[in-house]
């Protein structure tokens, strides 16, 4: 579909509510860190960085009710490319799930604290409080998995990956060649600048998205025109694929592929370099996740 056929082809599918919840995740650490929610990747963290990562999960969570978030918390790096072998005796991690919604002028409300957690420093005791005459030695450790649950309540509902086909029971090896050739097919149309192509494999995962952001009309329009607008504008150096796993998410019913090198692990088989006119670098990796919906044989984009 060109431009103008997905725009039509979108319009009357966003549906708009008197009140419109947002769910936001907030991580504060210097740790690195994989989250999924729902068994979909939604943040992910293997660098040197520091800061605070804010941002929205609407598209994590498919439909009202009780939601599933996994945190693996993993060692800081000494450095750029080399992660410590073990986690300090005082680790710092936090994380909050808060809710906002927009007001009728687009402006976000004060928003509310759904979950919260902060990586304990001492045991509990039997009555369920902290110890501090035993604080906990994270020193030989270097993994932490944390289980949550969450209430949210949203007025649209996705299908997402709730029907699609179960990845696990497929021959593997048939699947990768699949999944590799879906994913080269598509960087291949990119680096011809076929924009229609990629937007339009990505047109389903879009839908889904807009919904869950509310996003209207004109902002759908500037989604939808964007890489055209910039055709001939950046030289994309695609970086090329040298480790990587193929990993499923959401029940078996997601596959990516995942770079497992030390520069871009964690990065999607979609990782290129743009280069503006000035000679300005930035690394982008767009999300590639992908599922075979219910009754088809045929790989889709699903985020």
């Amino acid at each position: 579909m060109n431009t103008e056929q997905r725009i039509s082809f979108i319009a009357g599918k966003i549906k708009y509510f008197d009140y419109q919840p947002i769910y936001r995740i907030k991580i504060e650490t210097t740790l690195n860190y994989e989250v999924t929610i729902n068994d979909l990747p939604v943040a992910r963290k293997f660098n040197n960085d520091v800061g605070t990562l804010l941002l929205p999960i609407n598209y994590a969570l498919l439909k009202s009710g009780t939601q599933q978030l996994q945190i693996k918390i993993y060692p800081s790096y000494k450095d750029k490319y080399t992660p410590n072998p073990f986690f300090s005796n005082n680790p710092k991690f936090s994380f909050e799930i808060e809710k906002t919604a927009r007001d009728k002028n687009g402006n976000l409300e004060e928003p509310k604290i759904v979950l919260n957690y902060e990586l304990p420093k001492y045991e509990v005791d039997n009555n369920g409080s902290f110890d501090h005459s035993k604080p906990i030695d994270y020193s030989q450790q270097n993994i932490l998995v944390k289980d949550f649950s969450f209430i949210a309540n949203i007025p649209y509902e996705l299908k997402g990956w709730s029907e699609s086909e179960d990845l696990s029971k497929m021959n593997q090896e048939a699947l990768h060649e699949k999944v590799l050739k879906f994913c080269e097919t598509l960087v291949y149309k990119y680096k011809e600048e076929d924009f229609d192509y990629v937007k339009t494999q990505y047109l389903n995962a879009d839908i889904e998205w807009y919904q869950s952001e509310y996003l209207k009309p004109d902002v759908i329009k500037k989604y939808q025109n964007a890489m055209n607008m910039n055709k001939g504008k950046f030289t994309n150096n695609f970086i090329p694929l040298n480790k990587y796993k193929m990993a499923l998410y959401g029940n078996n019913k997601i596959i990516s592929i995942e770079r497992n090198d030390v520069e871009n692990k964690g990065k999607s088989f979609f990782l290129h370099e743009k280069i503006d006119k000035e000679g300005n670098k930035k690394i982008v990796s767009l999300d590639l996740y992908l599922h075979i919906p219910k009754g088809s044989k045929e790989l889709e984009i699903i985020r």
